[in-house]
């Protein structure tokens, strides 16, 4: 029953760190469109989303804050890996 909380934590981390990180993927790719300041503001906005994410994870369950930096990279190195198409 201890690992529920860990578990909880570094899945809210996964799911927001996918949808975060396709976020600023997307901005730097379309920088040339958006110009540089939108992009950097974004990126920027974005970042901090991640930030304060982790600023209520440790302030509120900071036994499990490292779990939310689990799901976070987990969902950084599996959103970075290149998708097969044929």
């Amino acid at each position: 029953m201890r690992m529920l909380p860990a578990f909880a934590v570094g899945l809210v981390a996964y799911v927001l760190g996918v949808f975060v990180f396709s976020q600023i993927l997307g901005n730097l790719q379309n920088i040339k469109t958006q110009g540089a300041v939108m992009s950097i503001l974004a990126v920027v906005m974005w970042a901090l989303v991640l930030a304060s994410g982790y600023f209520l994870a440790w302030r509120f369950i900071p036994a499990h804050a490292n779990h939310y930096l689990l799901g976070l990279a987990l969902a950084f190195v599996l959103l970075l890996k290149p998708a097969r198409t044929r």
